[in-house]
Order: structure tokens, then C-alpha cells, then sequence
């Protein structure tokens, strides 16, 4: 498999992942968790200042990407302020070009950790007390591990996302969180033997035949995502810089996505799933631990479409004589095998495609699955067609080259379910930002769960919470449970009735406007005016903002106007 995936990428594009933007243009980013509160149309900020004449559409344009990358470009002088959920660190606390960095607290959050809705009922309470039972070496060390006693909420989740192991307090109401442990380890028995069962990560009598063979896969935000910091905050778990994730970083590179997929506990990939990336030993299987990392792009300075419009799946065939088309090999010098390991004939490689007549018909544009083998492929038992689904491709089947594909092919993870779902799914998956697509992928792959912001089991345009998924329910700090929040739960300052994961959002700033450096030669200072009527709108437009917030299923901070907190 690891000669397949060289082979894919040798036929399409190298790639590199990178957090800071190449040049200054009129992409703002920041949280993925506020994308629909700045773009959400007809009540996202933007659509509002645009619909009343106040900016006109295109001067500037809200990408997402993760608080970490908005963040990135306000430490380059790239925009003024970025949307965060998360507050400032340290290094931008300590940047000079402004006397009084900080954020003003805009909305109220809570952190959810979604499942599938079709699971059954008892199963809707993370577990915070019992006794895992260890019974045997499900590692393979020669030694079976100890039972392991579960102290609070945060357990589960702190294993299964960190392989930590080592408990840690409740976070007492108005307090910090416990610093963070070490000791990482993911490929315990006590892991395994957690995950393996799904009864054993929920309270009570949980009991679902669907999920019989336990956890699939734990998706996660991406890196620089501040729900990611967050979170790990809230689990004591070790910075994002020091590698806290049992899966890895967020991305591998172009031709090794090891360093992505790293969970020792792997899952066969499912018939539907449409990213298959293991290797060697592990070739047919996904880690349990994935990240999703939704590339926001531009091609031709216009939005890309981080799908590349193959919204069909390729045409079902088996190891025979079927549907593709033979393309030709352009790379210098040219591989001696194409992805399937067969010899290249005249210089080409098939590929497959969408068959039939009419439109759309003889198109490579599609999203291939296991069991689409061309003919030829001198090992179809253990060939996966899906390393087909690695290398994106135009109607001819030409590699596609663009922004969109750099950024996806070092962490294709995303387009898991784009086409197809899993057995007991009901929806495919086509999101533009992550916290969206986490939502839609426990829905998509059923015994599945994600951490995300509350926006993914349901807003105002996906009523909340949507039928089809739910948010887990956690033990709150003085010993109740939390069922996914109320937006009441989530504003309390009562320890008694306050959601555990809640959260600020914020907008955040260096130098507030003092220092905008070359920012007003973009678009003949569009893009800096722009950014001005934004500030103007949150810090003054009460009700717009309660409506930007609002529908997307946050609250509104209900100090006003919104506080600015200076760093410390």
C-alpha cells in the first residue's frame, strides 16, 4: 500500500501543509467554529454589512481555518483582528506591535462530543465511574494489564484521544484546569479493551447490537483549530505542540501520511469508506484517531472546492475488464508502475471513471471504492482502489493542480464520506468547514464520535439539535449530568448548572488598527475598510450580532457591549 500511495502522488502533485498564509490578500482566518457566524448567509456578519451596503461582496473574504492561522496573520500584520475560540497565547501576548493586545468576548460556546442519534438511548452519557475489566493482552506485549479504575468524565475521553492513562481531578467550578500529564501511551490493553466495547465508554446500562464491535473512529479538530487547544486544555492533555493525539499531527505530507494516521489501533476500512490509508502491515485499515482538516482555498483568486465537484462515486466494478480511462503519465522520470503496481503501457495508467451515456458519463471526476481495480493489477486481494481517491482528477482524468489538492492530500481524512456512507448511515459529507463535518461524520459512520464546537449536532439552519445526531451527555463539575446544553446551561455562572465544556468565543487583536502595515494597498484599502465595519458591527450592532450568533447556535455574551480582556 505504501508503494500505491508513492505511486498516486507521483501521478498527481507533491504537497506541503503550511500554517501562515504566502502573501497579504483579502483572506481573513480564523475559528472554524465562528466560519457561519461571519458567513452564514442572510445573518452571517459579513452577509449583513454586505445586504445593508456597508462592504461590498468579495472585499473581503472569511476562509476559517482555525484560530491558530488567524492568529498566525495578525503576528504577520496580515488583518487587524481574527475570530477565536480560543484567547491569545503567550507568543502573540508578547508581539510588540501593539501597546494592549487581547480579544473582546463576543459569544458563549460548548464543546460537544457528537454521536450518531441512532444509537441507542442508554448510551448518551460519557462514563465517569466503574471499573474497566481487563482480561486479556490485546497489545501483543506478553503481559495483561491491570483494571483500570475510571475517577470522572474525562477519563474515557483522555484515553481515548491520548492515550493517557494517569487520572486527573475534576476541575473545580471557577478554577484552572489540572496541568497537563504525561506519559502517553496508545497501545495499552486498557485502551484497547475500552474502545473495543462500545457499552464500556457510556454510564450505565448501555447496550447497542449496532455498535457491537466498539469504537470506529474518535475524530478530532485539526491543530491549529482553538477548539483543539481548548480541549485539550479542558483534559489536562499536553500542548498540541508536543504531539498530545494518539493519530499524530493533522497532516502527513504528499507521499507519507503516516505521521496523520499513527493510531496503533486500527479499524479494517469499512466498503464506504472512501479514504483507506494504511500501510504495510496496516494496509487496508484507518486509524481509530483521524483528524479532520477541511482545506479552505482559493483557485484563480475565487473560493475552491476543497470536494472538487466528483459529487458522483465512480461506477461499480470488479477485478475485470470495466469502467476507466487510460491516462497519460507526465511526470519526468516517469514511476515503472502505476498506482494498481501494473507496468505503465505506452505511458498510461488507468484510472477509473463514471460510466454510462448522457452528462457526466466516461468521467474520471469521481470518488473510487474498494473493489475498482483495473484490469491488470497483479494483486487485486490486496490492492485497495481507494488510493485512487488520493489524487483528484478532471473529466479526462488529468491530475488536478491547485491549492485545494496541497492542501488535501496531506490529510485527505475529510473526504472519508463524501460520496458514500457507512451501513446505518444516512447522509454523504460535504462540508466546508470542519466543525460542520465532524457533526455530519457521526451521522455518515454510525458508532462513531467528535469533538467540535456545538454548531455540529445543530444551528438555526439545521435545527438544534438535528434528529440525526446528538452531543453526549457529561458529568458537570458538582456531580450532575449535563445532557448536551441548553444555551442557559451554557451562559451559567452557576457551578451547579453550568455546562463542563462551555466556552468563549472571542475577537481578538495585537494592535487594534495602530500599526495596519501594508493591509490598505489590498484592494485599494477595501479589505482594511472592510475590517473596520466588522469591528464597528460587533462592538455596536447588538441585535445583528445576537442574530450572526444565534443562528448558528451560540449564545450571545450577555455583558454588553462585548468586554475586551487585555492579556496578562
Amino acid at each position: 500500500m505504501r508503494k500505491s500511495l508513492l505511486c498516486a502522488a507521483l501521478l498527481g502533485l507533491s504537497a506541503s501543509s503550511a500554517s501562515a498564509q504566502s502573501t497579504l490578500d483579502n483572506n481573513m482566518r480564523g475559528s472554524d467554529t465562528l466560519f457561519d457566524v461571519m458567513n452564514q448567509a442572510g445573518v452571517g456578519i459579513l452577509r449583513q454589512l454586505e445586504a445593508a451596503g456597508t462592504i461590498t461582496p468579495g472585499e473581503i473574504v472569511y476562509s476559517g481555518t482555525g484560530s491558530g492561522n488567524g492568529e498566525t496573520d495578525l503576528e504577520a500584520n496580515f488583518q487587524e483582528f481574527a475570530p477565536m475560540s480560543r484567547f491569545l497565547d503567550a507568543a502573540a501576548c508578547a508581539n510588540t506591535m501593539g501597546p494592549d493586545p487581547g480579544c473582546w468576548v463576543i459569544g458563549l460556546d460548548g464543546i460537544a462530543i457528537a454521536s450518531d442519534n441512532t444509537e441507542d438511548t442508554t448510551c448518551d452519557v460519557l462514563r465517569y465511574s466503574g471499573i474497566i475489566d481487563v482480561t486479556a493482552d490485546l497489545n501483543g506485549d506478553g503481559t495483561t494489564e491491570a483494571d483500570y479504575s475510571i475517577t470522572n468524565w474525562k477519563d474515557v475521553l483522555r484515553i481515548i484521544y491520548g492515550g493517557q492513562q494517569a487520572p486527573v481531578a475534576a476541575s473545580i467550578c471557577g478554577s484552572s484546569f489540572p496541568a497537563p500529564t504525561t506519559g502517553k501511551d496508545c497501545n495499552t490493553d486498557v485502551r484497547r479493551t475500552l474502545v473495543n466495547t462500545w457499552a464500556n465508554m457510556f454510564d450505565g446500562a448501555c447496550t447497542d447490537s449496532e455498535c457491537a464491535a466498539g469504537l470506529k473512529h474518535a475524530w478530532r479538530r485539526d491543530d491549529a483549530s482553538g477548539t483543539t487547544a481548548y480541549f485539550l486544555e479542558a483534559l489536562s492533555l499536553p500542548l498540541i505542540t508536543a504531539t498530545p493525539f494518539c493519530n499524530g499531527t493533522d497532516a502527513g505530507t504528499a507521499t507519507n501520511l503516516t505521521t496523520a494516521d499513527a493510531d496503533p489501533i486500527r479499524r479494517t476500512c469499512d466498503a464506504n469508506e472512501q479514504i483507506c490509508t494504511g500501510v504495510g502491515a496496516q494496509a487496508n485499515t484507518n486509524g481509530l484517531v483521524l483528524p479532520i482538516k477541511v482545506p479552505a482555498c482559493t483557485v484563480g483568486g475565487a473560493a475552491g472546492d476543497p470536494y472538487f465537484a466528483n459529487t458522483t462515486s465512480c461506477t461499480a466494478t470488479t477485478f475485470s475488464a470495466g469502467p476507466f480511462i487510460d491516462v497519460q503519465v507526465t511526470i519526468i522520470p516517469a514511476p515503472t508502475t502505476c498506482p494498481n503496481g501494473a507496468p505503465l503501457i505506452a505511458g498510461t495508467c488507468k484510472t477509473p471513471k463514471r460510466e454510462g451515456t448522457g452528462t457526466g458519463s466516461n468521467n474520471a471526476n469521481c470518488m473510487s471504492h474498494a473493489g475498482q481495480d483495473p484490469p491488470g493489477t497483479p494483486s487485486p486481494a490486496t490492492f485497495d482502489a481507494r488510493v485512487y481517491n488520493l489524487t483528484p482528477r478532471n473529466s479526462t482524468g488529468t491530475a488536478v493542480n491547485n491549492a485545494c489538492v496541497t492542501a488535501m492530500k496531506t490529510s485527505p481524512w475529510y473526504r472519508m464520506h463524501a460520496t458514500r456512507a457507512n451501513t446505518g448511515g444516512n447522509v454523504t459529507c460535504r462540508e466546508n468547514d470542519a466543525t460542520d463535518q465532524i457533526g455530519c461524520l457521526v451521522n455518515a459512520s454510525p458508532c462513531t464520535i467528535g469533538f467540535a464546537g456545538a454548531e455540529a449536532v445543530g444551528d438555526a439552519v439545521t435545527p438544534d439539535p438535528l434528529p440525526t445526531r446528538k452531543g453526549l451527555g457529561i458529568r458537570s463539575d458538582n456531580g450532575t449530568v449535563n445532557t448536551f446544553p441548553t444555551n442557559a446551561e451554557i451562559a451559567s455562572s452557576n457551578c451547579s448548572t453550568r455546562y463542563t465544556l462551555s466556552r468563549n468565543l472571542y475577537m481578538c487583536t495585537i494592535d487594534d488598527f495602530l500599526n495596519t502595515g501594508s493591509q490598505a494597498s489590498v484592494g485599494s484599502g477595501k479589505f482594511l475598510e472592510s475590517q473596520t465595519e466588522i469591528k464597528n458591527f460587533f462592538l455596536t450592532n447588538q441585535a445583528g450580532l445576537e442574530t450572526a450568533v444565534g443562528a448558528s447556535g451560540f449564545v450571545l455574551n450577555p455583558i454588553w457591549p462585548p468586554q475586551f480582556i487585555g492579556c496578562p
